[in-house]
């Protein structure tokens, strides 16, 4: 049961009275009140401790606070509310620096506490993506629960109430993404139908849950399910092949996301909107949290033999002065290199796994057609798009064994430059590995 109007009056005036008397020190103090004085500043503690303890016991708010480096002090506003404003284009894959920027500060606020009511404003937003959307829901829920949990325990946190503002300004088809999959959804509890959406919500893994293989299993399952109902909501049942690269896809993707990250949960949502004047998109986010793609083979030992290469083709780069701050590093490089056939963190014989999992996808695209279906990888500082433009290139070894690459120019070399419309520095650091996916649904990919 939470805490009642009357209780937060109180606690809140014993909080400004605590504060005020820390100001000023009496010329003469009973041992009483000394004592009283002492108790006070240890409960003030105590309220402290209490919060970082709760923030540290959930996985989310733990993980991020690792990366951001806030502390919780026990402070007041003399604002009772704080409006965020929602970026313009709200999309991880299509605006990271501003939308990185605003889940940060959302998080950085959440943290502090300091307000009594939060606002988040759709005012200027004119465009929603599924990735940006998923990621604010996620840090939202973290929040609320610790919420919940300190003021049953009449702990004097300070935020009672988050709210969403100007949600009518949206256009209709934002506005349904948010209350069908989105924060109205997985948050406030909305659950609306409407006849031309098919969700698919939220699906966490878990790496260390007894029944972790079967759910991964399971989710595969259902995504891939999921997208063969979208298509028969259209009334075109999808190519045989083309289900089995949607399954490729899925499964070494979840995988992957499993695999790399040390991160306890992995996640995926999906939204499917029909269009009767254009091609439908399903739109498809999974990510995990944890360590990047470069951070994966950065605490690599240096004897491993795909650290050594990257090590070597980084100082080819170097002698080229081919890097450029904030344009191309080396980390933008190595996550380049990972994705080529035989190379892996892990140790294990799954090298392929990525090249299996974009030929798969480039097998959805049609390079003929500009509204095109799209993958893009954000992990750490770096963004690397595929639609199609460039395919994968088969190579022979020294040793006549086949294998391929992607490297993103007219080349066909890795050691070459890619081109920076698909592979570039991020402005903004994501702290995991991010896979936004956009299928178009079109002809090619129906019997």
């Amino acid at each position: 049961m939470g805490i009642s109007h009357k209780e937060v009056r109180y606690i809140q005036r014993q909080e400004l009275r605590f504060l005020k008397s820390l100001k000023r020190i009496p010329k003469a103090c009973t041992q009483e009140q000394t004592d009283s004085k002492k108790k006070s500043f240890i409960d003030f503690i105590q309220t402290n401790h209490d919060i970082n303890k709760t923030y540290r016991d959930d996985a989310v708010i733990n993980f991020l606070n690792k990366r951001f480096k806030l502390e919780y002090k026990h402070t007041v506003s003399k604002d009772q509310k704080k409006e965020l404003l929602v970026p313009e284009v709200f999309s991880i894959s299509a605006n990271c620096k501003d939308s990185i920027k605003f889940l940060h500060d959302l998080f950085q606020y959440l943290f502090e506490a300091k307000h009594r009511r939060y606002i988040i404003s759709f005012t200027n937003c004119q465009k929603l993506d599924l990735d940006a959307c998923v990621m604010m829901d996620i840090i939202l829920k973290s929040f609320i629960k610790c919420f919940d949990a300190m003021n049953r325990r009449l702990t004097p946190i300070h935020p009672k109430q988050i709210k969403f503002k100007n949600i009518e300004k949206l256009a209709p088809k934002y506005q349904k993404m948010l209350f069908s999959v989105g924060a109205f959804n997985s948050i406030k509890g909305f659950n609306i139908r409407f006849d031309d959406v098919i969700p698919l919500t939220l699906k966490q893994g878990d790496s260390i849950a007894d029944n972790s293989s079967q759910l991964k299993e399971l989710h595969e399952t259902e995504i891939v399910d999921y997208i063969v109902a979208c298509a028969g909501r259209i009334g075109k049942p999808l190519k045989m092949e083309t289900e089995k690269r949607i399954t490729t896809v899925i499964g070494e993707i979840i995988a992957n996301a499993e695999e790399h990250s040390r991160f306890r949960y992995r996640y995926a949502i999906g939204y499917f909107q029909i269009h009767e004047t254009e091609p439908s998109v399903l739109n498809l986010s999974i990510f995990n949290f944890g360590r990047t793609i470069y951070e994966g083979f950065q605490i690599l030992d240096s004897s491993n033999e795909i650290k050594q290469r990257m090590i070597k083709l980084s100082k080819k780069f170097t002698e080229e002065n081919i890097f450029k701050t904030k344009s191309f590093e080396e980390e933008t490089l190595w996550t380049l290199y990972a994705l080529q056939d035989g190379v892996t963190s892990t140790g294990e014989n799954r090298g392929n796994g990525t090249i299996r999992f974009v030929e798969s996808f480039f097998g959805l695209c049609d390079p003929n057609d500009k509204k095109n279906s799209c993958m893009v990888i954000h992990s750490g500082n770096t963004q690397i798009i595929f639609d199609g433009t460039y395919q994968l290139v088969t190579k022979t070894s020294e040793q006549d064994e086949c294998y391929q690459l992607i490297t993103f120019n007219n080349s066909g070399r890795i050691e070459d430059k890619p081109d920076p419309k698909y592979v570039k520095f991020a402005d903004s650091y994501f702290p995991g590995t991010l896979i936004s996916i956009k299928i178009v649904l079109k002809d090619i990919l129906f019997e």
